[in-house]
C-alpha cells in the first residue's frame, strides 16, 4: 500500500538536536530599511560552507527576539492578514545554465522559512525550518500550505541567503487542498525565480531546499514522469523527480536547466514491495512528488483579482465617505 508522508513538519526532532547552545556567531545589523515599521534588519553570517548548527541556533535566537519584541505577526494574525500587493513576476529565463550558475541562482532566491515555537523543559525558542522561494523582488513567496497550517507557531520568519532575517506579513493566496500557498515577506528587495508551466519526461531539474536541517542543499536529476494523483474527489497534476528531497523540503522550487520553477516540493510517497515480505528483505520505493507551476500561477492570479478588488472597495468607500461629508441636508 502507498504511504504518503508530506515532509514539511519532520524536523521537529532534528531541529531540537541542532540547536545546542552555541557561541553567537553574528551579529544583528542596523541596516535602515524603508517601509519597515521596526528600523533594524536582523543578519546571521551565512558562509559558503554552511554550518547547520550554528545556522539554527542563530536563527531560533533572532526568530525568537523578534517575536518578543512583536515584530511577527502570531499564527492566528498571519492566516486572516491581507494586503493589496502589486505581484509582478520576472522574466522568463531562455539561457541554459551550468550547474554551478544554476545553483547561485536558486540560493539567492531560496529561503528558510522558519515556524517559531517554544519547546523543552527550559521552553527555549527553537525555529522550525522549511523552504520556500520569491517569486517576485518585492518579497513575495511560495510555499507548501501545510507549512502555514500544520504547526503550531507564535510567529513566522524568512532567512534570505544574504543572511536578512525577514518577518512574514500577509497570507496572500492559500489551497490547502493543493498544498501550495504564497505570502509576503517584508525587507527590501530580493532575488526571485520566474515561473514556467512546462517540464517534459527525461528533463534536467534541480531542487535547493533544506532537509533534515542542511540548509541550502542542491540536489540535481530528472523528470521521472508526469502522473494525476487522487486524493478523495480531487485530481492534482503531479511532477515525479529523481533530485533527492527530504523533511523541510517542503515548499522547494524544483527549477529546470534555465532556472525557471517548473513546480514545487510537497511530498515523499513510499511503496513497500509486497511480493518480498516474509523471510526476504521488502524493498521500499520512494516516489518524490511535486505540484506543479500550473497552480502557483492559478494562485498568482487570485492574488491579483483580490487585491483588485479590495483597491476597488477601499476606493468605493473613500467616494462614499468624501460624498456624505459634502452632502447637504
Amino acid at each position: 500500500m502507498m504511504n504518503r508522508t508530506v515532509i514539511g513538519l519532520a524536523l521537529l526532532s532534528v531541529s531540537v538536536l541542532t540547536c545546542a547552545p552555541v557561541m553567537c556567531f553574528s551579529q544583528a545589523s542596523a541596516v535602515a530599511s524603508a517601509g519597515l515599521e521596526h528600523p533594524a534588519i536582523p543578519r546571521i553570517l551565512l558562509e559558503p560552507s554552511v554550518d547547520d548548527t550554528l545556522v539554527q541556533a542563530e536563527l531560533s535566537k533572532v526568530g525568537g527576539g523578534m517575536v518578543e519584541r512583536g515584530q511577527i505577526l502570531s499564527k492566528v494574525e498571519l492566516l486572516k492578514k491581507h494586503q493589496n500587493v502589486s505581484l509582478e513576476l520576472p522574466k522568463l529565463s531562455t539561457t541554459t545554465r551550468e550547474d554551478a550558475d544554476l545553483a547561485a541562482r536558486c540560493r539567492d532566491a531560496v529561503v528558510v522559512v522558519a515556524r517559531m515555537v517554544r519547546m523543552g523543559a527550559s521552553n527555549d525558542w527553537v525555529a522550525l525550518p522549511a523552504t520556500g522561494f520569491f517569486i517576485s523582488e518585492s518579497g513575495i513567496f511560495v510555499t507548501s500550505s501545510h507549512v502555514i497550517h500544520d504547526q503550531d507557531y507564535e510567529g513566522m520568519i524568512v532567512l534570505v541567503s544574504d543572511g536578512r532575517v525577514l518577518p512574514v506579513r500577509a497570507v496572500l493566496a492559500d489551497d490547502e487542498q493543493y498544498d501550495v500557498a504564497i505570502l509576503k515577506a517584508e525587507g527590501g528587495p530580493v532575488a526571485a525565480l520566474p515561473l514556467e508551466a512546462s517540464g517534459e519526461t527525461g528533463a534536467r531539474v534541480a531542487v535547493m531546499s533544506h532537509p533534515v536541517g542542511r540548509f541550502f542543499t542542491f540536489s540535481q536529476g530528472s523528470i521521472t514522469r508526469r502522473s494525476f494523483q487522487h486524493e478523495g474527489a480531487r485530481l492534482q497534476e503531479m511532477l515525479e523527480i529523481s533530485a533527492e528531497f527530504g523533511p523541510g523540503s517542503s515548499g522547494a522550487p524544483v527549477v529546470n536547466s534555465r532556472g525557471n520553477v517548473i513546480g514545487w516540493v510537497d511530498a515523499l510517497r513510499t511503496w513497500p514491495n509486497p511480493a518480498l515480505q516474509g523471510s526476504l528483505p521488502s524493498p521500499t520505493l520512494t516516489f518524490r512528488e511535486c505540484g506543479v507551476t500550473a497552480d502557483i500561477l492559478r494562485l498568482v492570479e487570485q492574488v491579483r483579482e483580490a487585491s483588485a478588488c479590495r483597491a476597488v472597495n477601499s476606493a468605493s468607500r473613500t467616494d462614499l465617505a468624501e460624498s456624505l461629508k459634502t452632502t447637504t441636508p
